[in-house]
């Protein structure tokens, strides 16, 4: 099944989440082990992930259109993760103006030690850039990483230090924007350490 999600659409969804509101079942992320929430925890997982597998958003660009839908297969290996294909119909020369992102659910320290792991896949070679900002006027990025995905599942794995942030202050988003075509991602997590 395939989701066009436009601004307004993206807005109302976003409202639902806010208010506590479950999503339908075919808008949230799929996971073959256990169902996932739309609503964000400040806890991380047992698994210690400071990411909520719940809590990803698709967005796009004003004038632009893009699909979001679960993924129908997760990389060779990987069990129990969500994972989702962003697929850009047309796109603007404002690349970062769709993607994937969600708000922090923990706090950090400044310059504290992170991992953050993901696996990704694109139709044909495409550009990505991996962010972890703060969601205000500017986007002020405490961290960025452009990667070039390719057409075989890969494993990504990045270890930087974070700037101070609150519970939902700060955002990671992938932004996927810089050509047609659709980007997978899947078992994103983010810990502490490295």
């Amino acid at each position: 099944m395939r989701i066009i999600i436009k601004p307004l659409g993206l807005a109302i969804l976003g409202l639902a989440a806010v208010a506590g509101i479950a999503l339908p079942r075919f808008l949230q992320p799929q996971s073959q082990a256990t169902t996932t929430s739309t609503t964000t925890s400040a806890v991380p997982s047992a698994s210690g992930n400071l990411l909520d597998p719940g809590g990803w958003q698709a967005y796009g660009a004003e004038g632009g259109e893009q699909v979001s839908s679960p993924l129908e297969s997760l990389p060779p290996g990987v069990t129990g993760a969500a994972g989702i294909r962003i697929e850009t119909k047309k796109f603007t020369n404002q690349p970062w103006s769709v993607g994937y992102t969600q708000s922090m659910i923990a706090a950090f320290k400044d310059k504290e030690p992170v991992t953050l792991s993901f696996w990704a896949r694109a139709h044909e070679p495409q550009h990505v850039r991996i962010a972890m900002q703060f969601p205000t006027h500017g986007y002020h990025e405490c961290w960025f990483k452009e990667e070039q995905l390719t057409t075989e599942w890969k494993q990504y794995t990045y270890k930087f230090t974070t700037e101070a942030f609150q519970p939902k202050e700060g955002s990671m988003a992938f932004q996927t924007g810089f050509r047609a075509g659709w980007v997978e991602l899947a078992a994103i997590t983010l810990t502490r350490g490295n």
